[in-house]
């Protein structure tokens, strides 16, 4: 019985002492967790935001390998939209491929980065777009969303592996965001006017869009550019745009003109010319690569 009470209480002893102050010593024997992999699920990016999103899939492998498509029998083009709370799919292909529930559906089979979506409840909306529904924010909040529009791909960080993932701080600019009614909203300073702006990927514009009364206060300092056609999710409408004042959020100064509009926002096209930047839902930051945040106008 000896010789089978040492080796345990041997191993005891080290457990007790790889759990103390040694540990930080590093004595031989103890074993160190692994560092977290943090390796998000990729999916090929469109340059208007739109994802392909499988259907019915099952679970696969992460960057590198096959991706959840490689099992999936249906696929369906997906606007990424933090702009909104609430998902949508279009009425007449959600009577093809979900479960209609009153005004609302689910897809039974809905796999995306490595998460159970299948509970997801989607409003049924009719898209002026190409794309058969839309992932709002209520879907995008369970991740670390990162766009790279320059390499064609959105990565996604489960909610759940992110606080073991800190974002590399000495590349990338923290702009702090605040979630109201579930969407980003960023301080965003027009000269010496602060106000909060949506940080929205589903407004195909490369406008920065200002409600009347506050234009109006800045009217005596803009100067009028020309109309154009603003562009939605949900179609499009003519608007003056103006130009004369500094547009920035946190640091970066945004080199897009003004448009009147229903909402304070940041639309896709000027979100776009970061190339590449993080919805970080966990901290309530979007970073932003600091060579982008530094450059000169």
């Amino acid at each position: 019985m000896y010789h089978e009470r040492v080796p345990r209480r041997l191993a005891a002893l080290r457990t007790w002492l790889c759990a103390g102050r040694w540990s930080a010593l590093g004595p031989s024997g103890c074993a160190h967790p692994p560092a977290p992999r943090c390796t998000p699920w990729i999916y090929p990016l469109a340059a208007d935001s739109t994802i392909e999103v499988p259907l019915d899939a099952a679970p696969g492998d992460r960057a590198g390998g096959p991706d959840e498509r490689s099992g999936g029998r249906r696929v369906g083009h997906f606007l990424l939209d933090s702009g909104a709370n609430v998902s949508a799919l279009e009425p007449e292909w959600a009577l093809a491929v979900a479960q209609v529930q009153g005004e609302a559906a689910v897809l039974p089979g809905l796999r995306l980065g490595g998460v159970d979506l299948s509970g997801a409840r989607f409003r049924l909306e009719t898209l002026a777009a190409s794309y058969v529904g839309t992932l709002g924010t209520d879907v995008l909040r369970r991740f670390i969303v990162t766009f790279d529009y320059g390499a064609g791909r959105v990565e996604l960080l489960p909610i759940r592996e992110a606080p073991r993932c800190a974002p590399d701080r000495a590349r990338y600019e923290p702009v702090p965001f605040k979630l109201r009614h579930g969407v980003p909203l960023v301080a965003l300073r027009i000269g010496a006017l602060t106000l909060d702006a949506l940080l929205d990927t589903g407004a195909w514009y490369e406008f920065v869009g200002v409600q009347q009364p506050l234009l109006e206060q800045l009217a005596e300092r803009l100067r009028f550019v020309k109309n154009v056609y603003v562009v939605g999710a949900r179609g499009r409408r003519l608007q003056p745009t103006f130009m004369g004042l500094p547009v920035h959020i946190g640091p970066i100064e945004l080199h897009a003109p003004l448009v009147q509009d229903e909402t304070n926002l940041v639309g896709l096209y000027v979100l776009r010319r970061f190339g590449r930047f993080t919805l970080d839902f966990l901290r309530g930051v979007l970073w932003v690569e600091r060579t982008v945040a530094r450059a000169p106008g």
